[in-house]
């Protein structure tokens, strides 16, 4: 009679029972989501660990555990960085639960007044194990084990006793432009003379993995870098989600450098966690570097970084095995383009967006520059070289079957090896690219080495190399970046080129190409030696022996400290 009384008695209770144990659990899940670790993985899934429902009777039934037992089986950082583990392991107040299963409870309102909490907390405790699936229990089972893990882990070497040298993260193998510059940037260090070693993150983009130049250098899957110095070539949340998916060995102790594409002037908000997990970038231009600027300077500030311009390495090493009369001739035959017209190469990737890319404004201006009618027509051509899309691309296939119409056009449809490629430019006379923003522009670095002329939109990072005898800038306007047409739109800019201006300038090169159909290597020459492993290396080396005679300083600084045990 006494234990019917005080149920009746708990069950008209409920409401304001539950109240403060419900709140106390929502306001558990937002200090997750909003913890480093949940910042990071909202930044790569947002409806992972999203938002829940502000009234905590509507959460759909099993939504927020769900998820977080996702989160929990797909990166490991939930477990391993130690702000994030207390939110998950330490009992919730109110409940005498973790998150994980104070989550559960919160989504079935039929289970609540039956499991009053506190009271009724090892009762629920035992129902959730009955029902619960294995790779939830499992779950849970590693994060106890990773909340008990020895703070003073003797087999890890601190910062200051690591050796000199570089542990290169990124697309090691993969054969696009974020993979080419994980390569160029270790044959830079090794050209400085700087140890190193790679560790290999392979593109999950459809690209091809068959560059093995670096393999030698690197290590088995599961090894981490023993250098000082990590150095990042990955996109932000590339790198983001290889840390949340691979842990944090490799950052804990060791001053982490990053090299960040982008090609907008704002840097995203969305990825602005990106930014603890970084101690220095190294932007390529000064496109990158105004785009981080705010965050620079910003003392003991999660999202503070120093920022530390280097040149961008592209050396196309035997250059002149591309460059010459008879390879030139050579390579037309090869891919079937006419011998004696003066070749335009347009080159770009349908893995980056093609609004950013624009390819409809260089045929424009091609057609513009060399009506059906007009002398010069028969006399010129124009190459447009891309990867064959993965998927159904509407919009390519529409200005594939325009390029149909126009026997001058030459579309090239094939993942080419870097030889290829480089013997395919070399071949041409001019490059054209009337992008909207470059974050780099490696292809119109490698053009200029080749001794191609380059007509190229006055805007975003080729400015800062695009200048001299062989650059051709395009006038442009700015204009707001649509939906769509690249991440984080909103309140964006980049460059529209003008097609009339860059016709111009096509026609120029064509009429001197025509009378010297060959490059004067003479020109070349400045342009090969900004772009050199040797000379990028030396500012590498120069920075990294600063850093190095600062080491007793930086070590209480590392961002690496934040996520220590």
């Amino acid at each position: 009679m006494l234990r019917s009384f005080t149920r009746s008695l708990l069950l008209l209770l409920s409401d304001p029972v539950l109240d403060p144990v419900r709140d106390a659990i929502v306001a558990r899940q937002k200090d997750l989501n909003n913890s480093r670790a949940g910042l990071l993985i909202k930044c790569l899934e947002a409806d992972l660990l999203k938002p829940f429902n502000k009234d905590p009777h509507q959460t759909t039934v099993g939504s927020y555990a769900s998820r977080l037992e996702q989160a929990l089986q797909r990166y490991p950082i939930l477990a391993a960085d130690r702000e994030s583990c207390q939110l998950l392991t330490h009992k919730i107040s109110h409940t005498g639960l973790d998150l994980l299963i104070a989550s559960t409870w919160l989504e079935n309102r039929a289970w609540q007044p039956r499991f009053l909490l506190p009271f009724r907390a090892s009762a629920f405790l035992r129902l959730w194990h009955g029902i619960a699936s294995t790779k939830a229990i499992e779950a849970r089972r590693l994060l106890q084990e990773a909340s008990n893990l020895d703070n003073g882990n003797p087999e890890r070497a601190a910062f200051i006793d690591r050796p000199f040298g570089v542990n290169v993260i990124g697309h090691a193998f993969n054969v696009f432009g974020i993979g080419e510059d994980a390569r160029c940037i270790t044959a830079a260090l090794e050209a400085a003379g700087i140890p190193c070693c790679v560790i290999d993150h392979p593109a999950d983009n459809g690209s091809a993995t068959s560059d093995r130049t670096l393999e030698r250098l690197t290590l088995p899957s599961g090894q981490a870098g023993p250098y000082a110095f990590n150095l990042v070539c990955m996109a932000a949340p590339i790198h983001a989600r290889w840390v949340c998916q691979e842990g944090l060995r490799q950052l804990l102790d060791r001053y982490t450098i990053v090299s960040w594409p982008w090609e907008l002037e704002r840097w995203p908000e969305t990825w602005e966690p990106c930014l603890e997990l970084a101690d220095e970038a190294w932007p390529f231009s000064r496109l990158i570097e105004g785009a981080l600027q705010p965050y620079e300077g910003q003392d003991g500030h999660p999202q503070s970084l120093h920022l530390t311009r280097m040149p961008a390495p592209a050396e196309i090493q035997d250059l002149e095995r591309f460059a010459n009369p008879k390879s030139r001739l050579e390579s037309r035959h090869r891919f079937s383009l006419p011998a004696g017209q003066v070749l335009f190469v347009f080159g770009f990737d349908l893995n980056s967006t093609i609004s950013r890319k624009n390819p409809h404004a260089v045929i424009e201006a091609f057609q513009l520059a060399f009506p059906a009618s007009d002398p010069l027509a028969n006399r010129v051509a124009l190459v447009i070289k891309t990867l064959r899309p993965g998927w159904p691309h509407p919009e390519w296939e529409a200005l594939k079957a325009h390029c149909r119409e126009d026997p001058r056009f030459h579309v090239i449809e094939a993942d080419l090896s870097r030889t290829d490629l480089l013997s395919l430019y070399g071949c041409c006379d001019g490059f054209i690219s009337l992008h909207r923003s470059e974050g780099l522009g490696r292809g119109h670095a490698e053009a200029l080495q080749l001794g191609l002329d380059v007509i190229v939109t006055d805007y975003g990072s080729t400015t800062d190399f695009c200048v001299g005898p062989l650059a051709h800038p395009v006038r442009c306007r700015m204009i707001p970046v649509k939906e769509g047409e690249y991440f984080d739109h909103k309140g964006q800019f980049w460059a529209d080129a003008d097609v009339h201006h860059a016709a111009e300038r096509l026609r120029e090169v064509a009429l001197r190409r025509l009378e010297s159909a060959e490059p004067d290597p003479t020109l070349t020459t400045p342009y090969r030696q900004r772009f050199t492993f040797t000379e990028v290396g030396k500012c590498y080396r120069l920075r990294l022996e600063e850093l190095w005679g600062q080491r007793q300083d930086l070590a209480p600084k590392l961002k690496s400290n934040r996520f220590r045990r």
